[in-house]
């Protein structure tokens, strides 16, 4: 006998629910940068550089080597979505809801309709400069944990709820080269913190990855309390 699971994720939309998304959002953009870099030292044989929001592979890396360092982020975001959906399926919810939309890899189709993106860069380097075309399949390729996701929503409030946390990391994506200045490099707040590094990641950079962890932690611990983060069942 098949006992249908019944998916009702209840999704708060409150300033502890939201703090804790974003904070996870940016632990997973972390995630994809810090692997473009660390890949990178390890097939090219010497590391190259990072900051918040951007990496550098070293200089005179081979050309496989440099083409799987760039497609290692986008790769680390999939893996990301694609766990948390197969997480969402086998137990419905909010870490797992939450965690297909801080993977940020449903609008890994946005960059290329900007002419930016490790996918549309790769692309050109193989010859192919058709960014509607990377940007569909990017869309199409996300398109499933959003199904799911929704699926797995309460009924009640489910197009927006869902919607806002489709939307939600577009404007952090958008902004986040302006905040990685304040971080590391010449507009740094706290130049001397940036010019310390371990294995080439600027020590301010660490510490904001620190800060987004203990605020994570706080805002889901607030969210629980508050009855915003509730423990779903099958």
């Amino acid at each position: 006998m098949i006992v249908k699971k019944h998916w009702d994720v209840a999704v708060p939309v409150t300033p502890a629910a939201i703090g804790a998304f974003l904070c996870l959002l940016g632990l997973c953009y972390q995630a994809h940068e810090l692997g473009h870099h660390l890949f990178g030292g390890i097939v090219c044989g010497r590391l190259g550089t990072v900051s918040l929001s951007t990496f550098t592979i070293a200089d005179g890396c081979a050309r496989v080597p440099d083409l799987t360092t760039e497609l290692l982020g986008p790769a680390i975001s999939l893996v990301i979505a694609y766990g948390a959906t197969a997480w969402l399926r086998h137990r419905p919810s909010l870490p797992a809801f939450g965690l297909v939309f801080a993977s940020y890899y449903h609008l890994r189709w946005v960059p290329p309709m900007l002419g930016g993106g490790d996918e549309l860069d790769v692309a050109r380097k193989l010859g192919f400069d058709h960014a509607w075309v990377i940007a569909a399949l990017l869309f199409l390729i996300g398109l499933s944990p959003v199904v799911i996701a929704w699926r797995a929503a309460m009924t009640r409030g489910r197009w927006w709820r869902v919607g806002l946390a489709y939307l939600l990391p577009l404007p952090i994506l958008l902004e986040v080269d302006t905040f990685a200045g304040r971080v590391s490099g010449p507009g740094a707040l706290v130049p001397a913190l940036s010019r310390i590094e371990l294995l080439h990641i600027p020590v301010s950079l660490l510490l904001v990855d620190l800060a987004l962890a203990v605020g994570f932690a706080i805002m889901s611990r607030r969210c629980r309390a508050t009855g915003g983060l509730p423990s779903e069942r099958l």
